[in-house]
């Protein structure tokens, strides 16, 4: 549990708990928000209908077996390269160090992989795992 003496953290000795908590988060367990995604009108071509379903097949063949990193390559990577995350000044990152200060409260640490304004470095995140 974070105190409230502590001003800085690593982030991989928070608990999700700690993060709730130093930051009066409240978890919601409806799902709207992901349900707002799932309802946004998409458009796929057969060509990545074709790509996905090879993709489930191989998951659903091989998901008992695969370590975290064979799940990260043989899967979740190509999944995302489906996307195009790249914009002038924003791109994907993998594997980078990266802090932060919110409400005067400093965290630290190494993401596997995330979304983040920067060129050579990430500076402003959007979304990180």
């Amino acid at each position: 549990m974070v105190t409230v003496k502590e001003k800085s953290r690593k982030f991989s000795s928070m608990s999700i708990d700690d993060v709730v908590e130093t930051f009066g988060l409240e978890v919601d367990y409806t799902g709207k928000g992901l349900e707002f995604w799932l309802d946004a009108p998409q458009e796929i071509t057969d060509l990545e209908a074709q790509y996905l379903e090879n993709l489930r097949t191989i998951l659903v063949s091989n998901i008992a077996n695969w370590n975290e990193f064979e799940l990260e390559v043989f899967f979740i990577s190509p999944l995302l390269n489906m996307i195009n995350f790249y914009e002038v000044n924003v791109k994907p990152f993998v594997e980078r160090s990266i802090a932060a200060e919110v409400d005067g409260f400093a965290m630290h640490g190494d993401v596997d992989w995330i979304i983040s304004k920067g060129f050579g470095r990430p500076k402003a995140p959007f979304f990180f795992a």
